[in-house]
């Protein structure tokens, strides 16, 4: 028997009933304007054919009056509407943080949260701390000493170039373990997904200076600045000054340094999953089977990605 489906924008319009909505039970895979032809009155007599909802009843089927139907036309009138009604069914805000990803993709919510992400974030925060200890303890506990005052450039200037610091190297080796992250959750993301975040971060966007690391990784830096230095300015000056003892600027900056990790971790990372930024940093990285120079290899390529 011959049936036909139900479907947005599809109606079916037999020859004896031209103009009114055919509703079948089958969706047909068939294309505007494809003629069916039944070869015989059983056949046609055969047919369940609904209109506005309701079955024709038998007298009024193509066919009954003792000729074969023919002339029975399918037309797919998918219109500007209708082409939109399906497109929101499927995605209804586009580039949301938990779209559904193809095959090889994932979304900005699922870079973020990925165990990848988490662990770049901890070991960013370990080495903000140790290594910035080392260093302020040189240069405020050993080249000199307090007490400093909150407006001193030994405190400002930690504050002003930190962010910056940060941005250039908390991300620059990640790169090296892009193959391998894939198992833990991070992968490319399309475009589609980040392009309504590029207005307000447009390190996610896919402007050619974007595709240098240095460019949005100081970016990425100089936005996370806007909050991080009044923030940093007012609590030295209210909370932890207004002098402050050597141990307090070192441990000061320290702390500092720690809570700039985990933004520019996220922001940097994620404007490296974005499609064209992933594709560049992933086709360069060795895959040579000996442990030792498939590491070294990496890092140089990591190097060569700044610029």
């Amino acid at each position: 028997s011959l049936e036909w489906a139900a479907h947005d924008g599809v109606r079916a319009l037999c020859a004896p009933f031209r103009g009114s909505s055919v509703f079948p039970r089958l969706m047909p895979s068939r294309t505007a304007g494809t003629e069916l032809t039944a070869a015989s009155t059983s056949d046609a007599r055969d047919c369940a054919v609904f209109v506005d909802g309701e079955e024709l009843p038998s007298t009024s089927k193509p066919g009954c009056d003792g000729t074969a139907a023919s002339n029975i036309y399918i037309e797919v009138d998918l219109s500007t509407q209708a082409a939109e009604t399906a497109a929101r069914r499927r995605d209804p805000f586009p580039g949301q943080l938990d779209a559904a990803p193809t095959a090889g993709y994932t979304t900005v919510r699922g870079v973020l949260s990925s165990r990848f992400m988490l662990s770049q974030v901890l070991f960013n925060m370990v080495g903000s701390a140790t290594g910035p200890l080392l260093c302020f303890y040189l240069l405020f506990g050993v080249i000199s000493t307090g007490p400093y005052s909150w407006d001193a450039p030994e405190v400002i200037g930690p504050i002003l170039g930190s962010p910056f610091f940060a941005s250039f190297l908390c991300p620059l080796l990640a790169p090296a373990g892009l193959p391998e992250a894939t198992a833990w959750g991070f992968a490319k993301v399309p475009l589609t997904a980040t392009a309504r975040y590029a207005r307000l971060f447009p390190f996610l966007g896919t402007h050619p200076a974007w595709r240098h690391s240095l460019l949005r990784h100081m970016l990425v830096g100089a936005q996370v600045s806007v909050l991080a230095w009044p923030t940093a300015l007012l609590f030295a000056r209210f909370v932890l000054g207004p002098t402050l003892s050597t141990w307090t600027q070192i441990l000061g900056g320290v702390g500092y340094c720690v809570l700039l990790a985990p933004p520019i971790t996220l922001l940097a990372l994620l404007s490296l999953a974005v499609e064209p930024h992933y594709a560049r940093a992933v086709d360069g990285l060795s895959f040579d089977p000996s442990p030792c120079r498939r590491l070294w290899l990496r890092v140089g390529w990591c190097l060569r990605l700044i610029w």
